[in-house]
């Protein structure tokens, strides 16, 4: 894309944010009740800009100090019909990773950098899988006494189901509610702050130019529109970027 650097300085900041992103957390149950290695549900938000799922905890099996990774799968629209379908998730391309506080106690798995995006007025099927140690499992509470849905201010959870080692294809286990803590940041600030700044103005030229060198290398960071028609990457993108970074995601 030849003309990609000279495209993206065509637009100039329009406003300076300041501030980090606040984080919220919404916290299911932690009674147990059954364990599995797998768990999916629904999640939707009423924040304007989206919210991004960055980290959860779950109570492993895995022993203390043990490195444990897992994969997650995502759709658009609710699980109900999908669970057992391969062919209809797509998966985040890096692992959850974290260390095992031990069996009995809440462990972080922290997303990729850019997490989960929950974009507001949809619904986002998700699919959480234990990787290792192989043999893993976390635990879960059955539907009831558990609640089928749970919410914090912004975010709601509704599920869900819990799976064996066989994931996507094996069967399900129906009215199990995942044992998690799930925390998001708002999801358009963390965009548009490119460059990953934290210190006061956290959005500011730098953000522009980070990037604008993202969009010339063809890094899929910079699909800031999460399009899928090509070109991926296109003037649409710059066009969002400018509005993330404009909006500053100060609205509650």
């Amino acid at each position: 894309m030849p003309h990609a650097r000279s495209l993206a300085l065509v637009f100039t900041p329009l406003a300076l944010a300041t501030g980090v992103p606040a984080q919220e957390s919404l916290i299911t149950t932690f009674a147990g009740g059954g364990t599995a290695s797998g768990f999916m549900f629904d999640l939707s938000t009423s924040r304007p800009g989206g919210s991004r799922l960055v980290a959860l905890q779950l109570t492993l099996s895995a022993p203390a100090l043990t490195t444990v990774t897992a994969r997650l799968w995502y759709h658009l629209g609710t699980y109900v019909g999908t669970s057992t379908n391969p062919g209809a998730w797509m998966q985040l391309f890096f692992p959850l990773q974290g260390i095992s506080a031990g069996p009995g106690s809440p462990t972080t798995l922290n997303l990729p950098p850019y997490g989960l995006i929950v974009l507001p007025g949809t619904t986002q099927a998700v699919f959480v899988a234990l990787d290792t140690p192989a043999g893993t499992v976390a635990n879960f509470t059955p539907i009831p006494p558990a609640s089928a849905f749970y919410a914090s201010p912004h975010v709601r959870l509704d599920g869900g189901i819990a799976k064996g080692p066989l994931g996507l294809s094996g069967p399900d286990i129906s009215d199990a509610m995942v044992n998690t803590r799930l925390d998001f940041i708002d999801a358009c600030e963390v965009y548009a702050n490119c460059d990953r700044s934290w210190m006061p103005p956290v959005l500011n030229v730098n953000d522009f130019v980070c990037f604008n060198e993202s969009f010339a290398a063809g890094s899929t960071t910079a699909n800031c529109d999460q399009s899928t028609t090509i070109p991926i990457l296109n003037v649409l993108d710059f066009i969002c970027f400018l509005n993330a970074f404009a909006r500053g995601c100060t609205t509650p």
